[in-house]
């Protein structure tokens, strides 16, 4: 089973704990968040409800909000705008394998991507005119 992070809209005074009732979450491969990640670093957000920290948190979760939904928003679209450019199969390049001397190619479909990216700027954007906040919940 391939790694996930996924991104929902919740109310303002989440308090941690599992939102159960989330209708619409976005799922986003892990090779695609670990492709981007860099990025990622200019959005800060709380991380396990404790203090906020740049980026987002791998394996807990991360509560995102106001302006860095904004910026996490932007950031979206701008990799979209990039990705538009891809052939409509592609490569990207992953982690390093240690046992096998190279890095990971991991196959990427843009039209499946572009569904993604897409889905993600309208959860940012709905977040923004809902005055809500986003939860990414890590692998």
């Amino acid at each position: 089973m391939a790694l996930t992070h996924e991104f929902s809209n919740i109310p303002v005074g989440f308090d941690g704990e599992p939102y159960l009732n989330v209708k619409k979450k976005i799922t986003v491969p892990d090779e695609i968040i670990q492709y981007i990640g860099d990025s990622l670093q200019w959005v800060s957000s709380k991380w396990n409800n404790s203090k906020k920290k740049k980026g987002i948190s791998y394996y807990g979760f991360s509560v995102i909000e106001g302006a860095e939904i904004r910026r996490l928003g932007g950031i979206v679209r701008g990799w979209k705008e990039l990705f538009e450019l891809a052939p409509e199969d592609f490569y990207l390049t992953g982690s390093f394998q240690p046992d096998e001397g190279r890095y990971e190619k991991n196959k990427i479909n843009r039209q499946e991507l572009m569904k993604i990216l897409d889905s993600w700027i309208q959860l940012c954007e709905t977040a923004l005119e809902k005055g809500e906040l986003i939860l990414h919940e890590g692998i």
